[in-house]
C-alpha cells in the first residue's frame, strides 16, 4: 500500500494583552496564569489532535509561558 508521509513544524505565537476586569473578577491573577503556563499546550494539543484527526499525530512543544501583571505608566519589561 502507498502511503503519503510528511511533516509540519510551525511556531505560534500569542501575545496577550486584556484588561484585568472582569477576567480577575471571575478568577484570580494566580489561577489564569497557571491556565496559560501549565494548561494551554496540551489543550492546544488536543484541539489541533481533533481538528486533524487520524491523518497525523499532533505534539506541541511548549518553549515559553509566562503571565504577568502590568499596571499603566510601568516601564515595558
Amino acid at each position: 500500500m502507498t502511503r503519503i508521509k510528511g511533516k509540519y513544524v510551525a511556531t505560534v505565537e500569542i501575545d496577550f494583552d486584556f484588561p484585568q476586569k472582569p477576567y480577575l473578577d471571575l478568577c484570580p491573577f494566580e489561577k489564569i496564569k497557571k491556565m496559560v503556563c501549565d494548561s494551554l499546550t496540551p489543550d492546544m494539543e488536543e484541539m489541533l489532535q481533533n481538528e486533524i484527526g487520524k491523518l497525523g499525530k499532533i505534539k506541541v512543544h511548549q518553549q515559553l509561558a509566562d503571565l504577568y501583571e502590568y499596571n499603566e505608566g510601568q516601564e515595558d519589561l
